[in-house]
């Protein structure tokens, strides 16, 4: 490499090995639950099929044995905790990231820049919408009071859960515009989507 590039690219250095480490790990979560799901091959397979899942790494592919009538798939992404193709640490990072920023843009953007990988602002607001659902249903029958302090030590998460179920109330009143864009206010300054608007607790 010429002195010149060298200038150009140790700048980037940083940036471009979080990307390759974040590339790496995906597909090795990947291979550890293909690995898992190949445990329980067994008489009357008939091949070998592949789907996809978002890890806290980004999208990764896991084959699993086929049956014809007999999705062995969903075996290995219970065992995992997948659901709607995320994993539960996956799921948290996004859905708590969309509470908190209020724009389904800025979440797959700052998921990128965070080395999890490219999701979709559509996928995003779905998986927040979904988690938002269950949190409300929480809320509106919960399994203690409510009104006790939160410990400091939670990190955070009563917030979180109380900002993904606002996004849920709010979805069927308003409809967030396209592409996960956030509402431009009157001042001309961006403000957050009227569906997903981070909230904190009293």
């Amino acid at each position: 490499m010429k002195a010149g590039d060298r200038k150009k690219a140790f700048p980037n250095f940083d940036r471009d090995l979080a990307k390759a480490v974040s590339k790496d790990m995906a597909a090795y979560e990947g291979e550890v639950m293909s690995s898992v799901a190949s445990r329980g091959r067994g008489k009357g397979v008939n091949g070998t099929r592949t789907r996809r899942a978002i890890t806290s790494y980004g999208w990764t592919e896991v084959r699993h044995p086929y049956r014809v009538g007999n999705p062995e798939e969903f075996d290995v992404f219970r065992a995992f905790g997948v659901e709607r193709k995320m994993t539960p640490f996956a799921s948290e990072t996004v859905t708590r990231l969309a509470a908190t920023l209020g724009s389904f843009a800025e979440t797959r953007e700052t998921l990128a820049l965070l080395g999890h990988g490219t999701v979709s602002a559509s996928k995003i607001r779905s998986e927040t919408l979904a988690v938002g659902e269950r949190d409300l249903e929480a809320l509106r029958d919960p399994a203690e009071d409510v009104r006790r302090p939160t410990p400091p030590a939670s990190g955070g998460r009563t917030e979180a859960r109380r900002g993904r179920a606002s996004c849920a109330s709010r979805a069927s009143a308003n409809t967030p515009p396209s592409r996960g864009k956030a509402y431009p206010s009157r001042s001309g300054a961006r403000s957050p989507t009227p569906s997903c608007t981070a909230t904190s607790g009293s």
